[in-house]
């Protein structure tokens, strides 16, 4: 009983410094920050976390992990599809269309907002913090994208990467960019919004 209150606390205390250095930056949140929105006290943060670093640090993995869970499965279908034969065009513009989908799902889900501002905002964490959460986006998502790209059309991989980056990054920060198209879809909501930002990318895709 007492160690599931103390993950709960922790949990919390995780999730406020996610919120609050996500909608401003390390720099800018304290541990009294931190603790007032968690609910708890300084000295909680200190005994679970013993610096604000490591709990930064915390807050990091916790978002990795949501990257792996989200995006591992399809990387590793991606990965044995590509063992067992070469991809075709079709088969590639398949599987792109399954991790946009999967990308415009959870960008456009309000909960993740504050998970998806620190994994594009390198500069709201201290330096070296980053890194890892850096490395995890590349390996399942940026490189699986170029090497689909690189299926539907032959190029260097560092061109496809750079493609890769450019469909991603319209992709989540369009939560954050696309307010003023808000009213548009008040009535059709936003599975409506998402298939539209899915026929973009699919269609610049396509026309490579």
């Amino acid at each position: 009983m007492v160690k599931a209150k103390g993950e709960r606390t922790r949990k919390k205390i995780i999730n406020s410094a996610r919120t609050l250095i996500g909608n401003k930056s390390y720099d800018a949140v304290t541990t009294r920050m931190i603790a007032a929105h968690a609910g708890c006290s300084q000295s909680a943060i200190a005994f679970y976390f013993t610096t604000k670093e490591n709990l930064c640090k915390c807050v990091i993995d916790d978002i990795i992990n949501y990257h792996i869970l989200y995006y591992k499965p399809l990387s590793d279908s991606l990965a044995a599809a590509e063992a067992d034969h070469p991809l075709s065009r079709e088969e590639a513009l398949r599987f792109l269309q399954m991790y946009l989908q999967l990308q415009i799902q959870v960008a456009m889900d309000p909960r993740n907002f504050c998970s998806v501002r620190l994994s594009i905002n390198s500069t709201a964490v201290p330096d070296g913090l980053y890194a890892p959460l850096g490395a995890t986006i590349r390996q399942f998502i940026l490189e699986p994208i170029a090497r689909l790209v690189m299926a539907i059309k032959p190029m260097p991989v560092n061109k496809a990467l750079v493609y890769s980056q450019a469909i991603s990054n319209s992709i989540i920060t369009f939560p954050f960019t696309g307010v003023m198209l808000k009213d548009e879809y008040q009535e059709t909501g936003d599975v409506q919004l998402q298939q539209h930002i899915l026929d973009f990318c699919m269609d610049l895709v396509a026309s490579l």
